[in-house]
């Protein structure tokens, strides 16, 4: 594998490693970090005369990326710059190393640290304040100018520190220029222009690969502990069985050990059985993510029988996805999807791989590998800093009345949600009537109403029914026929079949749901009156991408109750 790994080195245009705080340079196997103390670096900071410090602690550091570089730090007392002469445009890595070690008395303690660093027009951290273990904050930006230019600000009354530092550019292909979002399958992301921090980059089959071991010196993490239900799957390994033939993705984007290994459910307990298997993520609400599958079949049989089922929390990726069709039928040749999905509520990304039974294939269900990345917001920001969904709790009373003031169209949104559901009933209890007319039988003075199929009484089977045959449009009042998109109709559809689901874990949280019905709204078109809510008037602008969090908390008890007795009063 070394010998592999050298043979297909990536070899950077842009290759800049500092050693922040060290008098010395440093090595790391075959990489060496440069001292940003020396004379001749100090072009990189605009400020060398702040000071640099050492740890006091004599016990080994325990880091992959090389302990040896959280040994130093530089401290930033004010604001401050390290300028890079950027020799290719393009996508470039920036990899930024923390660890408050500890100092002798009356120095630093760097625990107490808080600052923000931007670079190229992004915050990349704000009001950071690093754990007391070792990390590295990695990052990838386009960048388009002859200097990339990264900023550290000291947050009011602290300072800044940093233990080491990577610019190197990366392959391009590496980050798609767009990749399909799932709330809006027709729709594309476009990521040239955004920013992205890694959030996770795991190796199925549990096993870690080290930087040394990956062409662009990036650390996979061992899936066991993302896993939420690890009795039933199996860790494999066949890493001569990996192929990267021509067309297949680069060496770059996954090394071997990553493709050679996976995790796989145990089906061979029941093999009848559609099961899923499910990593579990902490993420930030309210941000988007890109998240790439890595796919490899390295079990020996014909790759044409393996389908899967993909989820990104309750929502499809892929279904009935036959892998041997994307690996041109090629056994052990790499495969990966990307795919784009927004998070709010609880901040919590499930990631599911599951069994299909589609084109009568064996159920099995595997993964070799898996990468989350943020995407930068609206505002350019990869980092809220506390200020964000996770802060609005405290000031919920007063942005819900600006959200309903000035955020209508989810209000129309949901209100057309209702309308829906009553339509529904309405619509279910006329049938029945005229059902019950004509099938009431008087004994002793009793009305006596014999059963009906349940395909006949169940709304939910019902609509059911009638989206299979493609004749949604027998589910409204007449009046709205002819007047509504069907793709619209069909997310909306879509969306509440989720939310029925039998199984908790396939059911979407309310902030996905009204995510949802926000690309419902966008795909019947942004022409919607505005109802009067409380005789405030409402505008009718559809939402940014990054408002819907701060409607999730909104309750909707009143407005459905309104409804209800309303219901109740017509019935009466």
């Amino acid at each position: 594998m070394c010998l592999i790994k050298c043979s297909f080195q990536f070899d950077p245009i842009d290759n800049y490693l500092l050693d922040c705080g060290s008098p010395t340079n440093s090595s790391i196997r075959d990489r060496v970090f440069l001292a940003d103390t020396s004379d001749s670096d100090h072009r990189f900071l605009s400020n060398p005369e702040q000071e640099s410090v050492n740890t006091s602690n004599s016990q080994p550091i325990s880091s992959t990326y090389g302990s040896s570089l959280y040994t130093t730090a530089r401290i930033v007392n004010k604001t401050s710059n390290y300028t890079f002469s950027i020799n290719q445009h393009g996508r470039h890595f920036i990899r930024l190393y923390f660890f408050p070690f500890p100092l002798d008395a009356g120095t630093y303690n760097l625990t107490t640290a808080r600052f923000s660093v931007s670079a190229h027009g992004f915050t990349l951290l704000k009001n950071f304040q690093p754990d007391n273990t070792p990390v590295v904050k990695e990052f990838s930006l386009n960048i388009t100018s002859d200097e990339l230019i990264l900023t550290f600000t000291p947050s009011p009354n602290s300072f800044a520190f940093l233990n080491a530092l990577e610019v190197i550019s990366h392959p391009n292909e590496l980050i798609p220029i767009t990749a399909r979002a799932v709330e809006l399958p027709h729709t594309h992301h476009n990521l040239m222009t955004q920013a992205l921090q890694t959030v996770a980059r795991v190796n199925m089959g549990n096993q870690t690969v080290s930087p040394d071991n990956d062409t662009l010196w990036r650390l996979w993490n061992p899936d066991g502990t993302f896993m939420k239900h690890n009795n039933l799957v199996r860790f494999v390994s066949n890493i001569s069985a990996v192929n990267y033939t021509a067309g297949s993705p680069a060496f770059d984007i996954a090394p071997l050990s990553v493709y050679g290994t996976a995790t796989k459910l145990d089906t061979e307990s029941d093999p009848g059985a559609l099961l899923n298997n499910t990593w579990s993520f902490n993420v930030d609400p309210g941000f988007s993510y890109l998240v790439r599958f890595h796919f490899c079949d390295i079990i020996e049989r014909p790759p044409s029988e393996l389908i899967l089922n993909i989820y990104l929390n309750s929502m499809s990726v892929a279904k009935d996805l036959k892998l041997g069709d994307q690996m041109s039928n090629i056994w052990g040749a790499p495969f990966y999807l990307d795919a784009i999905t927004k998070l709010n509520g609880n901040g919590i990304l499930n990631v599911s791989v599951g069994t299909s039974l589609a084109f009568g294939a064996y159920p099995e269900s595997i993964l070799n590998g898996l990468e989350i990345l943020k995407i930068s917001n609206s505002n350019g920001n990869l980092d809220e800093g506390g200020t964000g969904v996770n802060s609005s709790n405290s000031n919920s009373n007063s942005k819900i009345l600006v959200i309903i003031v000035s955020s209508g169209a989810l209000c129309v949104l949901i209100l057309l949600c209702c309308v829906f559901f009553v339509i529904t009933r309405r619509n279910r209890r006329k049938r029945n009537e005229e059902y019950s007319s004509a099938n009431v039988h008087k004994t002793n003075d009793k009305n006596t109403l014999f059963s009906r199929p349940r395909g006949m009484v169940s709304l939910v089977e019902w609509v059911n029914e009638m989206r299979k045959r493609g004749e949604l449009e027998k589910v409204f009042d007449p009046f709205l026929v002819g007047k509504m998109k069907m793709e619209s109709v069909k997310k909306y559809v879509e969306i509440g079949e989720k939310c029925i689901a039998e199984q908790g874990v396939d059911r979407p949280t309310m902030g996905d749901v009204l995510w949802n019905l926000e690309c419902a709204l966008q795909l019947e078109g942004s022409e919607v009156n505005a109802p009067k809510v409380e005789n405030e008037s409402v505008s009718s602008n559809v939402f940014s991408e990054g408002s819907v969090g701060d409607f999730a908390g909104v309750s909707m008890s009143r407005v459905f109750s309104e409804m209800v007795k309303g219901e109740e009063r017509e019935m009466r």
